[in-house]
């Protein structure tokens, strides 16, 4: 082979190798900056999804709170409202609510000791939270609070459960009036 020939050859793999490496370097230069674009974006949404997430819980405790100055949760605490008069007040409470979003499990009214004294679902009924977190830190702070996701024990259903305490016209806490709020609602949009 003439040295023409080796030149040209040697000149022709010299480019080869050089255009290999330049595609890769462009390859992985592009590879990086997708990488770092999809995870700003993917920040950006979880930061939306946490946001979605607080929004819908800030507006959980105001109903929360608004449900226990309601006129008739006051009566049935001050046992001018029977319970079945409330529990039929809160099912159709709920049900209001649940066609605008199917957001809501359940609307229940707590005693002192923690038991479940009226609510939406008839089962709730006489179920004991004086033990659970969010009923102790409401009693003794006297305000609203809300669990970490608990799961029920029948389904598996994952809901989240604001409690807050309900007064009356001297400030006296006369019972404890809740909302459980189902998870599974898709919260990014």
């Amino acid at each position: 082979m003439s040295i023409k020939h080796k030149t040209t050859l040697l000149v022709g793999v010299m480019l080869i190798v050089m255009i290999i490496v330049s595609i890769n370097a462009i390859f992985h230069q592009s590879s990086k900056i997708l990488n770092e674009e999809s995870e700003i974006m993917m920040n950006a949404q979880v930061d939306r999804a946490n946001e979605n997430v607080s929004l819908l819980l800030k507006s959980i405790v105001l109903e929360t709170e608004k449900l226990s100055l309601n006129h008739k949760v006051k009566e049935y605490f001050k046992g001018t409202l029977s319970q079945e008069n409330s529990d039929a007040f809160l099912e159709n409470l709920m049900a209001d609510k649940n066609n605008d979003r199917p957001v809501y499990m359940d609307l229940f009214l707590v005693d002192h000791e923690g038991m479940i004294v009226s609510a939406a679902m008839p089962e709730a009924v006489g179920i004991d939270v004086s033990g659970r977190m969010y009923f102790q830190r409401a009693l003794f702070d006297k305000k609203t609070n809300t669990s970490d996701i608990l799961l029920s024990r029948a389904d598996q259903t994952q809901i989240v459960i604001t409690l807050t305490p309900t007064y009356n016209e001297k400030s006296q806490v006369i019972g404890y009036t809740g909302i459980a709020i189902l998870r599974h609602i898709s919260l990014i949009s």
